[in-house]
């Protein structure tokens, strides 16, 4: 079967696509069998909280910091101290360098009234989201945890 025109939407359908993935890793109950409940977003949630050091795209910089903090003694056994090469990965080499361009336009309804195909439309969105909910949930307790990581930094 061709691939090459599928849509994530598309994948989402088939029968070998596995939602909540991150929650199922962080749990290891990765038998798509298995339904997953609040229970398990529990336990994934403070495995993360106390497992990993989270990193947001959105504050790259912060992020890395922290990273280069906390690796600090193998950053320099390494030689990877390179403030021109951490610039130019950090700032230069993105997509829209030092600005986040919103992936998701909630705006836009459906894909058909979409101009620029790199925009999620809130239709889609909404078929990425529905078997994913416990993620998106992770997601933003992530999001939480890396603003009370920063006590740690």
């Amino acid at each position: 079967e061709d691939v090459s025109s599928f849509e994530i939407t598309d994948w989402i359908k088939t029968p070998g696509y596995t939602g909540n993935m991150m929650v199922r890793q962080l749990t290891n109950k990765l038998d798509n069998a298995k339904e997953l409940t609040m229970d398990d977003l529990m336990v994934a949630k403070e495995v993360l909280r106390r497992k990993f050091i989270v990193g947001l795209l959105g504050q790259k910089v912060e992020s890395w910091n922290r990273f280069k903090k906390l690796f600090s003694d193998s950053w320099e056994l390494y030689g990877l101290e390179n403030s021109d090469c951490e610039e130019k990965k950090l700032n230069w080499g993105w997509k829209n360098q030092n600005h986040i361009r919103p992936m998701i336009d909630f705006s836009v309804v459906n894909s058909m009234q979409k101009d620029d195909p790199s925009i999620i439309d809130l239709e889609t969105f909404n078929e990425i989201a529905k078997p994913n909910q416990l993620d998106m949930m992770l997601f933003e307790y992530a999001q939480y945890l890396f603003w009370e990581q920063r006590v740690l930094f």
